[in-house]
């Protein structure tokens, strides 16, 4: 069959469109093969996750074969090129990933997948279960190189006489770098909440928190008040180092530092000697 997706959600916050083409009978034997290919412009900052924007466009070719009436495994192999504009103000884990690994990757990701389910039915199920297991892993000589294991399970039970159904869901993940690659992309860290994750929660608001970075980047792309050594943020730059960048850079003839102080990073008389080594008295 084919199919044409078109997608341009939460306030324009994701623009995009893909389409697939797939053979379910690609053999006699049941195995079915696909072909995809997609565009993507996303604004993460309207998806509770941070405040970066990307370009993306890629594509890939999939096979499935059915082990039995309840299994599954597929093999799939993707062509992923993105490119990440981090903003002026960008969260300090995607500081430290672009300074590491750049803002543009050209990835080949080979995919393995399992799964088995045993659902009664595809929609509202009362019982059964399904599970699933993906290990992706980016082709070594790619921008970047990294895994990506992920387990899915799910669980329904009716109970009093079938009145009600208790179900179970859960979702366990781990990405690891390896080769050249320091960083794991922060882009394909794992997220729950929403009404088809955890509810009560808004979405992707459950998994790793952004930090704001204290710095910035100009127009040329540099870091402003922050120290660099060989083009990598240096790590023993610290809070002290932005009362300079307030009185010099912002013109300030005050800064406030109270936090410093209330956190106890720095005494009163540390910031005055370190504001006096740099010539402000």
């Amino acid at each position: 069959f084919f199919k044409q997706k078109t997608a341009y959600e939460l306030a324009s916050c994701l623009v995009g469109s893909e389409m697939c083409i797939r053979d379910s009978y690609f053999t006699i034997d049941g195995v079915s093969r696909g072909y995809s290919a997609y565009f993507r412009e996303s604004d993460y900052g309207q998806f509770n996750i941070a405040s970066y924007t990307s370009d993306s466009f890629g594509a890939g070719i999939q096979f499935g074969l059915p082990i039995s009436d309840i299994e599954r495994i597929g093999l799939n192999l993707n062509y992923d090129n993105t490119s990440i504009d981090a903003g002026a103000t960008p969260a300090s884990q995607i500081l430290a990933f672009t300074q590491s690994e750049g803002t543009k990757f050209e990835v080949l990701k080979t995919q393995f997948v399992w799964s088995k389910v045993t659902l009664n039915r595809g929609l509202f199920p009362t019982a059964g279960q399904s599970q699933s297991f993906a290990l992706q892993v980016a082709v070594p000589g790619s921008s970047l190189t990294y895994t990506k294991a992920t387990y899915r399970h799910k669980y329904f039970k009716p109970i009093m006489g079938g009145r009600f159904v208790l179900g179970f869901r859960g979702e366990i993940g781990a990405l690891e770098a390896y080769g050249d690659t320091e960083v794991a992309p922060f882009f394909e860290h794992f997220y729950s909440g929403g009404i088809s994750s955890v509810r009560g929660f808004k979405q992707n608001t459950l998994g790793p928190r952004a930090i704001p970075s204290p710095y910035f980047i100009d127009n040329d792309g540099n870091l402003v008040g922050i120290q660099t050594v060989k083009g990598k943020v240096d790590e023993s730059s610290d809070e002290a180092y932005h009362l300079v960048d307030g009185i010099r850079l912002g013109n300030a003839s005050a800064v406030l530092a109270a936090s410093i102080f209330h956190y106890g990073k720095h005494s009163v008389k540390e910031a005055k000697e370190y504001l006096e080594s740099k010539g402000i008295p």
